[in-house]
C-alpha cells in the first residue's frame, strides 16, 4: 500500500485537539472531558475537545451544549443530521481539528485520558501515527472474530508487524489527518485511512478500563460486513484473486487442449467435433473471464472517482 506522506520529521505540539465521537453517552461525557482537559493542560498543550454527536436519540446533545456552555471554545461540539456511524463521526471531528495533534478516543472511558501525553511523545520524535496497544486479558471470545479478521487484514494491506496493535485510541500528526479527510471512500474506515498516509507507525502500551456506560456496537455480523468492506475499498486482493483464477483457467484449458489435440493424433478421431467443441469451449471461457478481470479494473476506477462526489455527513448543528 502506497504512503503519499513527506519524510517524518520531527514537530513542536504546541495544540492538541481530542475528537470524540459519541453516541448515547450522556453519563460518560460530563467525566471523560473535564479530564482531557486537565490531562493536556496539565502536560503543557493547549487543549482542545471536539464532542462529534452522530444523531444520538437521548439526550446527549444536551450534555454537549452543556459542556460547550461550561468550557466555551476549549469544547467544540457537532451534530450530524443523521446518524452515519461512528468512522464518519471521526472524519467530521479530525476536519475540524485545528491543533498540532490530533487525538481519536473512545466516549466509553475506556481509554484513560491520562494515557493521552504518552501517545503524543512519539510524534514529537517524528513519527506520524501513533496506536494505543491495550494488555492482553488472555481469554478468547469468539465476539471478538470479527475483530482479529479486521486487524488481520489491516497488517497484510499495509504490511505491518504481525505483532502491531490496530485500536481506535491514536494520535496522529494534523496533517496526516487532513490527507485521510480528503479520501475519498463510501464505507470509510478511519485506520485504514490514516494508515494509507502515515510514513512512520508506531504502538503505545496504555491501560484499558472496563465499559462503564453503554454496549459495544461491533457485534461479530457488523464486523465481518467492516471486513468485507476493507478488502473491496483498500486493497485490490478480489481482483487479483480473480486474475489469477482466471490465468489459471487458462493455462489449464490450454493444457487441455494440447492433451486432447495430442489424443487425437494418436488415436484419431472417435466422436467428429468433439475435440475441437471442447476446445473451443475452454479457451473462449477462459477469456471471457480475463475480460471480466479488464474490465473489473476499469470498473474499480470509476467508482473511486464516482465515491468523490458522495457526502459523508451532514452537520446539523456546530458550536464553539
Amino acid at each position: 500500500m502506497p504512503k503519499f506522506s513527506l519524510i517524518a520529521t520531527p514537530i513542536m505540539i504546541r495544540k492538541v485537539s481530542a475528537v470524540v465521537p459519541v453516541y448515547c453517552s450522556r453519563h460518560s461525557l460530563p467525566v471523560l472531558v473535564p479530564q482531557l482537559l486537565d490531562t493536556l493542560q496539565g502536560a503543557g498543550y493547549e487543549p482542545e475537545v471536539i464532542l462529534v454527536d452522530d444523531a444520538s436519540p437521548d439526550d446527549t446533545w444536551a450534555a454537549c451544549r452543556e459542556l460547550n456552555n461550561r468550557y466555551g471554545a476549549r469544547v467544540k461540539i457537532i451534530r450530524l443530521a443523521a446518524n452515519r456511524g461512528q468512522h464518519n463521526a471521526t472524519l467530521c471531528g479530525m476536519a475540524h481539528a485545528t491543533g498540532d495533534a490530533v487525538i481519536t478516543i473512545d466516549d466509553d472511558l475506556q481509554n484513560p485520558p491520562e494515557e493521552v501525553p504518552a501517545l503524543l511523545e512519539p510524534l514529537s520524535r517524528g513519527f506520524d501515527l501513533v496506536i494505543a496497544r491495550y494488555p492482553r486479558t488472555g481469554g478468547w471470545d469468539w465476539k471478538n472474530l470479527g475483530g482479529v479478521l479486521v486487524d488481520g487484514l489491516l497488517r497484510q494491506i499495509f504490511q505491518l508487524a504481525p505483532d502491531f496493535h490496530l485500536t481506535s485510541f491514536r494520535a496522529v500528526r494534523r496533517s496526516v489527518a487532513e490527507e485521510a479527510c480528503r479520501m475519498p471512500a463510501v464505507y470509510p474506515y478511519v485506520t485504514a485511512m490514516l494508515l494509507s498516509h502515515a510514513n512512520r507507525t508506531c504502538n503505545v502500551a496504555v491501560r484499558h478500563e472496563q465499559r462503564h456506560h453503554g454496549a459495544s456496537g461491533y457485534g461479530p455480523a457488523r464486523s465481518f460486513a467492516l471486513a468485507a468492506n476493507l478488502v473491496f475499498n483498500y486493497s485490490s486482493y478480489p481482483l487479483c484473486l480473480v486474475a489469477l483464477l482466471c490465468l489459471g483457467s487458462l493455462a489449464f484449458a490450454l493444457a487441455a487442449s494440447l492433451v486432447v489435440l495430442a489424443k487425437v493424433l494418436a488415436e484419431g478421431i472417435r466422436v467428429p467435433g468433439w475435440a475441437s467443441l471442447m476446445v473451443m469451449m475452454a479457451f473462449f471461457n477462459s477469456m471471457i473471464l480475463l475480460g471480466m478481470v479488464i474490465f473489473g479494473i476499469y470498473l474499480t476506477r470509476l467508482n473511486e472517482i464516482v465515491s468523490r462526489s458522495r457526502v459523508r455527513y451532514t452537520i446539523g448543528e456546530i458550536h464553539g
